[in-house]
């Protein structure tokens, strides 16, 4: 029983010390030295915006959805506009102010699990060659036990 203490306590510090070390080197690698200047302003902004200087503008006025997640646009010449839904549908538009249908893209909504706010379908990244592959990645929380 006494030469498992000291081994015990060895391994013990041994493990506190691989982890204080650890954490120490991950603090200093985050974050930035400097702020990066971004159209001449920096993160958070230096001020306040001027009242009335910026408003919300409807793009689409005469399409709405539930639970829009993400928007985006293919990196192909289609002019198109994509938007996630979080119950597992993305829609798919043209880039128009005066567009008044959307289409279904895609439908998994059988598959995704969305009966909460953390829940659901949340992003669709297109392939960088999706023009030639047609290829595309979601991230959603699957309705399937134990998958995400």
């Amino acid at each position: 029983m006494g030469t498992r203490k000291p081994a015990t306590l060895a391994l013990i510090g041994l493990a506190w010390f691989l982890v204080a070390n650890g954490v120490a080197r991950a603090q200093g690698a985050c974050g930035l030295q400097i702020r990066v200047p971004f159209e001449g302003h920096v993160l958070p902004l230096e001020s306040t915006p001027a009242f009335g200087s910026m408003k919300v503008v409807n793009a689409f006025p005469n399409l709405t959805f539930f639970r829009p997640l993400a928007i985006m646009t293919a990196p192909d010449d289609s002019d198109r506009i994509f938007v996630v839904g979080q119950k597992g549908i993305v829609w798919v538009f043209q880039n128009d102010p005066t567009v008044a249908n959307k289409k279904i893209f895609l439908d998994i909504s059988e598959q995704v699990h969305s009966t909460g706010n953390q829940q659901g379908l949340f992003h669709l990244a297109f392939d960088p060659n999706y023009a030639s592959n047609g290829y595309f990645y979601l991230s959603y929380t699957a309705s399937a036990p134990h998958c995400a």
